[in-house]
């Protein structure tokens, strides 16, 4: 009946099956308010709680966090796309020999070796990693989003020293990059926040969880005075583990 598998998803149904259990008793009347049927009902509705604002949260970071990814590399627009299309626009305009596309290409070759993993999130921890950065055993040297941004406004700040910069389309204009630049600060912001909220939903709901066991074995402790360690009640609570 009882296993010991420890997602919270698991641990909960045990809880829930445990009080099940406690409803078929009439003359069940524990010492604690907390271990009463009432008293563990409640504790079960917290759990619920707690398991819907984690998954409330973790959407909002996988949102956010598919939000910025396409910002910054998939969308027509995205960063990475914006400065090639960068170093295209001054090839043409100052000469595939010329220092000012030195200059961008000594930028962006900080990142010719990196990769963003893609984030994954154990929705069973207590904390999740930062999907802002990659794995460490991606050769990344400085391709995270963090990065990107840098590099992305020093494309900028290197352009606004070109003399007679004439961008071929107005998404490349000082304008239109500097407007970027402030999404993709926003984009890490937002991102940041929403990690932050995650971390702090799952460190709760491992709090709360802490606490299943030791309910439990006071309630199974209750049943062997009561029913006495041979009773079928008892046998089949105590075969929850938490």
């Amino acid at each position: 009946m009882g296993n010991s598998n420890s997602s919270f998803a698991s641990r909960l149904r045990r809880a829930q099956d445990i009080s099940a259990i406690l409803k078929g008793l009439e003359d069940y009347n524990p010492p604690n308010v907390e271990d009463s049927l009432a008293g563990f009902q409640a504790y079960i509705d917290s759990l619920v709680a707690v398991n819907n604002s984690e998954t409330s949260f973790m959407k909002a970071f996988r949102l956010a966090a598919g939000h910025r990814r396409d910002r910054f590399f998939n969308d027509p627009d995205s960063a990475i796309r914006l400065m090639a299309a960068l170093k295209t626009g001054v090839k043409m305009q100052y000469g595939r020999n010329s220092y000012e596309l030195a200059l961008l290409k000594t930028i962006s070759e900080r990142m010719q070796y990196a990769k963003v993993a893609v984030p994954t999130v154990n929705t069973d921890e207590a904390t999740v990693p930062d999907s802002s950065e990659p794995k460490k055993s991606i050769r990344h040297a400085e391709r995270n989003f963090g990065s990107i941004t840098k590099n992305f406004n020093d494309f900028i700040t290197t352009i606004e020293g070109f003399n007679s910069y004439k961008p071929a389309t107005d998404g490349l204009t000082l304008e239109n990059l500097r407007r970027v630049s402030q999404d993709l600060t926003s984009l890490n912001d937002d991102v940041a926040v929403k990690l932050g909220q995650l971390q702090d939903a799952k460190k709760n709901r491992a709090r709360l969880y802490l606490e299943l066991k030791e309910r439990s074995e006071r309630i199974k402790s209750y049943l062997r005075v009561k029913y006495k360690a041979d009773s079928n009640i008892y046998l089949k609570v105590r075969s929850y583990r938490f």
